[in-house]
């Protein structure tokens, strides 16, 4: 099953804030945390405009950047009925 366009949408947006929380936390603007991170301003934009979502590495070096730590749970849904596939 792949993952439908509003979730993928919802986690995209859950991402944006997240970042954006951690980036301000910190009082860095987007080009100190890209430096930060290994990424360039315009990335770091998109993923706060929730445009993209961050590989894995990414969202370590963001979380690592600004001194958070990444947070990733796995939860039991009634919804789904197979593995998820991200494109």
């Amino acid at each position: 099953m792949e993952i439908g366009t509003a979730t993928r949408a919802l986690l995209e947006q859950h991402l944006a804030e997240e970042i954006v929380r951690a980036r301000k936390a910190a009082k860095l603007t987007q080009r100190e945390l890209a430096e930060r991170a290994g990424v360039n301003q315009a990335m770091v934009s998109r993923l706060e405009k929730g445009a993209r979502l961050p590989r894995l590495e990414t969202l370590l070096a963001i979380a690592e950047a600004t001194g958070s730590v990444l947070d990733l749970r796995l939860t039991r849904s009634r919804t789904v009925t197979g593995p998820l596939k991200i494109r």
